[in-house]
């Protein structure tokens, strides 16, 4: 599945419109510096075997590198590899390479192409 580049504001909206519902601390895309930010492939917390989704090694959204780490290691406790939160087989894909992430205002984002 390759993601466009439009839909990560997308996601950050959903994101922190739905963050009271969500566990973990949000907002979820919070900087400093540059350094702060990593493009991540879980854009929602995984508190249960159902909110796991198959991961293809596309990160696509972009986020703080705390939540990547804390969005990992939930995955890896919770997460069949092999399946989805439903039992469905995850299958094989392909990624569009994402821009490089920068810290702008506090949010970790895409930087604009120049």
């Amino acid at each position: 599945m390759v993601r466009a580049h439009g839909v990560h504001g997308r996601l950050r909206r959903e994101r922190r419109s739905s963050a009271k519902t969500r566990p973990g601390p949000p907002p979820y895309d919070t900087c400093t510096t540059d350094k702060d930010c990593a493009w991540g492939e879980i854009d929602h917390e995984i508190v249960a075997a159902k909110d796991c989704v198959c991961l293809y090694g596309c990160p696509y959204v972009a986020l703080s590198k705390t939540t990547v780490a804390r969005r990992d290691a939930q995955y890896d406790s919770l997460c069949d590899p092999t399946r989805d939160g439903q039992g469905d087989a995850c299958g094989i894909d392909d990624c569009a390479i994402p821009n490089t992430i920068t810290c702008n205002d506090g949010v970790c984002g895409a930087k604009p192409n120049e």
